[in-house]
């Protein structure tokens, strides 16, 4: 599986979709339809929100990693 997974794609960033992935690892391990995947999509969404308003009132993106209160970083876009 492994060998597939390396040698078959163009490159490591590529992306497959939730079809591929369980058909490659099967659907107990690749999830579709979940509590937790509707929350991280809905959390993700806000998130998309909020960087275009930033972008188009303030001309500036936001990046969170780890704890939104502490470890926010804004900063500005280049024209």
């Amino acid at each position: 599986m492994a060998k597939r997974l390396v040698y078959e794609y163009k490159d490591h960033g590529f992306v497959i979709d939730v079809e591929e992935a369980q058909n490659h690892l099967g659907s107990a391990w690749i999830k579709s339809d979940s509590r937790e995947i509707n929350f991280g999509e809905a959390i993700y969404n806000l998130f998309e929100t909020l960087n275009l308003m930033l972008q188009l009132v303030k001309n500036k993106r936001m990046l969170v990693n780890g704890s939104l209160m502490n470890d926010t970083l804004f900063w500005d876009i280049k024209d």
